[in-house]
């Protein structure tokens, strides 16, 4: 009996210590995979001795932070101080279809975009539109948008294959400002199901007819 006891004692000892060994390993290897994402971070942070226009990815959370913020001053001001919710850090993680950008000049944060990627309802063509763009009041009627949508064409969807570029614009806000698009380089427009279900009509505006047959020019867009 005191044999088996021993003998029992032991073989606790060695799973004890083999569940020990597991463990320091599996810790190891979190702090391994911790340090590798440090460090690509490091890799990939925003240089702050750059000048002038440039832009940054969501690296930290302090760059999410800033984002959230910027998102939540945009939609205090589409939805006129009556947003139906806060963006939050969880709600950057909801959609890994997004495309998030913050634009700079020099050290201060000046602009945001979110561009979605999708596939076009006609031919299934793969599409980037911008969804969103949110420049500084400070900051409008200096031509930045312009800056940034030319950003994200070349820097972005050119090194997408068989992806064309557009916008996602509000009836009312396109209808107003059609000389704006049209300066822009901007001339067709087609309707998007609202299987979105957007609080307005909104338009898909693009540079040309060539890539949804359907489109209209932006001057009828009624």
């Amino acid at each position: 009996m005191y044999l088996y006891s021993e003998i029992t004692l032991s073989i606790k000892q060695e799973n004890n210590m083999s569940k020990l060994k597991g463990k320091a390993r599996a810790n190891a290897r979190k702090k391994a995979i911790k340090q590798k994402e440090q460090k690509a971070m490091q890799n990939h942070l925003r240089s702050r001795k750059v000048t002038g226009f440039n832009f940054s990815t969501l690296v930290t959370k302090t760059d999410k932070v800033m984002f959230c913020s910027m998102m939540n001053a945009f939609r205090d001001e589409y939805f006129n101080g009556a947003s139906p919710f806060t963006i939050t850090l969880k709600h950057l993680e909801l959609d890994d279809k997004v495309i998030r950008n913050m634009f700079y000049w020099d050290n201060e944060l000046i602009a945001i975009t979110e561009v979605g990627i999708g596939h076009a309802k006609e031919n299934n063509q793969l599409t980037a539109g911008c969804a969103t763009i949110y420049i500084k009041p400070s900051w409008r009627n200096k031509n930045i948008s312009a800056s940034i949508y030319n950003w994200i064409e070349t820097d972005i969807v050119a090194e997408i294959p068989n992806c064309f570029f557009h916008l996602q614009i509000e009836k009312r806000n396109l209808k107003s400002n059609v000389d704006k698009f049209k300066k822009l380089g901007f001339t067709h427009a087609l309707l998007i199901p609202n299987d979105l279900q957007y609080d307005e009509p909104t338009y898909a505006v693009m540079k040309s007819s060539n890539q949804i047959s359907q489109s209209i020019l932006l001057e009828e867009v009624a």
